[in-house]
């Protein structure tokens, strides 16, 4: 993946979700949709799930930000307290947010 300049001085972040395992697929559809309106919110430079292999019911957002403020932002949307409502219901227990500094990529062929 070649990150743009931009997200190279942007915020980084990952978020840990812990899931009931009788609601992965309940958090399969909440997550698409979080991603869907976060990639839409103002500032957005990268937003991804994924899961853990080993464990389904792990999920982990990689999300890139163009500033703090862009994330508060994101957190005052309509659709943010709706998820969070949503994945209160569906957690096994609290998520775990963990903010990271950019500093080196890989490039194809290097």
């Amino acid at each position: 993946m070649d990150v743009p300049a931009v997200a190279k001085t942007g915020v980084w972040l990952t978020v840990d979700f812990y899931i009931k395992p009788d609601r992965v697929a309940e958090a399969e559809e909440l997550f698409r949709q979080h991603v869907a309106d976060g990639r839409r919110d103002r500032g957005n430079l990268f937003f991804s799930m994924l899961r853990r292999t080993e464990d389904p019911a792990h999920f982990v957002s990689i999300e890139c930000w163009g500033t703090r403020d862009d994330i508060d932002n994101h957190d005052a949307q309509p659709h943010h307290p709706v998820f969070l409502r949503r994945l209160a219901e569906l957690q096994a227990r609290e998520k775990e947010v963990h903010f990271l500094d950019f500093f080196a990529e890989g490039t194809l062929g290097a």
